[in-house]
């Protein structure tokens, strides 16, 4: 859609989600396990980058579309 690869972005941010998780279970929970933290941790990235997905596409199609009308 911008013609920029922001794959620096997309790291960061599952770096950061990655420690925030991290943080928030360790204070409610206050012992790590770590398959149920991994499994959190996809649960929220999947959910995070579905909805983006879905949002870009609706924002790609919504381009051509004024692309090929104006």
């Amino acid at each position: 859609i911008w013609n920029r690869s922001y794959i620096w972005l997309i790291f960061l941010f599952l770096i950061s989600t990655a420690i925030l998780y991290l943080l928030y279970y360790w204070r409610v929970k206050q012992e790590i396990d770590y398959g149920k933290l991994f499994k959190g941790y996809w649960r929220i990235n999947f959910l995070f980058f579905l909805t983006a997905y879905c949002v870009l596409i609706a924002i790609g199609i919504f381009n051509r579309i004024s692309h090929l009308m104006f």
